[in-house]
């Protein structure tokens, strides 16, 4: 496994597969397998969602919360769209590497790049 930091990008790679990322903001921007020479571009982004009031009381048109997604509106509201807002780290291993990325105190994730 190595790893390169390369004009903006964050790239990750195994012996066999290339994932490539967005220092800028943080994002999987591509995968590409270096064995047939294919890229596949990845295009992610995380959202957030003002909730509906509702009323609990009489059982109709209940707040939102940890099972009901009821936005009060269709408006989106990127979270974590800057480098400033995105952390990045990574861990390197022999089998495996991980890029571990907080794009918000509440919205996490970790890919993983194995050897093959």
């Amino acid at each position: 496994m190595k790893l390169e930091n390369i004009d903006g990008e964050l790239n990750l790679d195994s012996n066999r597969i290339q994932m490539v990322f967005s220092n800028s903001i943080g994002s999987s921007m591509e995968i590409r397998d270096t064995k047939y020479r294919v890229s596949f571009p990845v295009h992610q982004s995380f959202c957030s969602y003002n909730a509906s009031g509702g009323n609990t009381k009489m059982g109709q048109n209940g707040t939102s919360g940890a099972y009901i997604f009821r936005p009060n509106s269709t408006r989106c509201f990127l979270v974590g769209a800057s480098s400033k807002q995105v952390t990045q780290s990574v861990i390197k291993g022999d089998i495996m590497s991980e890029v571990y990325q907080e794009f918000s105190p509440w919205v996490s994730q970790v890919e993983d790049c194995f050897s093959v």
